[in-house]
């Protein structure tokens, strides 16, 4: 009976095919319960990315050991730009001091600023190379972007077994100890595609680093006008600093850490603030326990320690004297 009645149910139009919908979602055998796969980029993809992280480390490298004189030609630009539209002599003892190569010797021996046409050769030599360095490091940056929009932060990268997370995490380890400013590039590239990084990566390794991390930080942010992350980078008397060096600018200026900056950069520009920016890459960094300085000409950034990594203290190189 009970096979009868099977049979007849079998037989009713639809229920078969009911039936068969129910047997194809249950399945059978292991396969047919197994989760969903990620979704993966391509090989084709992922060898792009490497090629593309790879480009990235290659100019980071160049740019950390590029010899000391072209790291002071490009610290020196504003002043060299200076002199040439001012004829200022002591701006021009300035540069030949930093870079003795611009000097003019006369029959006497006496150096005197400068030869027109080294200083064109430093101008053009330390442009080009920031330049150049710059444009491959964007378009690369600009790729990646492009290639991992719209996948997570778990989905896999080719068949390395490497995800969207580990490929981002892995870049940004390799440029943090070196090329602060351009760990700094890969973070808010992360945080747009929703990549979580390790915070520690660039607090804990290498107290140097850190410290280099945030003044890199710093000043992109002072020199954008960018006055709510650049005052998150400061103690309360550093941005006590910031206001006070505003008000001498400019009376009545505003009492705020954020104002201060935006009047700031609207008043001096941001000539000094790249060309600290600059110095800031090889200058010298004493760690201490409790708080760390680093020497940038004749002045420079004091930071002191929190939990959470450093803040600066004392941001005196902002302007020029």
């Amino acid at each position: 009976m009970h096979s009868q009645s099977t049979q007849r149910r079998l037989s009713i139009p639809g229920v078969v095919f009911v039936v068969f919908l129910a047997s194809t979602q249950m399945g059978c055998g292991d396969g047919a319960s197994d989760p969903e796969p990620r979704s993966k980029l391509s090989q084709a993809q992922a060898q792009a990315l490497e090629a593309d992280a790879k480009a990235i480390e290659v100019q980071a490298k160049a740019a950390a050991i590029v010899d000391s004189d072209l790291l002071k030609i490009k610290a020196t630009l504003p002043l060299i730009e200076e002199y040439q539209r001012t004829g200022d002599g002591l701006v021009g003892e300035k540069i030949i001091e930093a870079v003795p190569a611009t000097a003019k010797v006369d029959a006497t021996g006496k150096r005197t600023c400068c030869d027109d046409e080294a200083l064109e050769r430093a101008k053009t030599a330390a442009t080009d190379s920031t330049d150049a360095g710059d444009k491959i490091i964007t378009g690369a940056l600009e790729r990646i972007e492009s290639t991992l929009a719209g996948h997570a932060p778990s989905d896999r990268v080719g068949n390395t077994g490497g995800t969207v997370s580990t490929y981002l995490q892995d870049l940004h380890t390799s440029l943090v100890a070196d090329q602060p400013d351009l760990a700094v590039r890969v973070e808010a590239l992360a945080s747009k595609l929703g990549v979580s990084l390790a915070s520690s990566a660039s607090q804990t390794a290498v107290p140097e680093a850190a410290v280099r991390r945030v003044a890199a930080q710093f000043y992109e942010a002072f020199a954008s006008g960018d006055g709510a992350t650049t005052c998150g980078l400061l103690t309360d008397q550093g941005q006590k600093a910031v206001v006070d060096l505003n008000k001498r600018a400019q009376a009545n200026s505003p009492d705020d850490c954020e104002s201060a900056v935006e009047n700031l950069v609207a008043i001096l520009g941001r000539k000094d603030l790249d060309a600290f920016a600059m110095e800031a890459k090889s200058a010298t960094v004493d760690v201490l326990p409790r708080d760390a300085r680093m020497k940038i000409g004749d002045s420079g950034l004091t930071f002191r320690r929190i939990d959470a990594g450093w803040l600066i203290d004392l941001p005196a190189a902002i302007v020029r004297d």
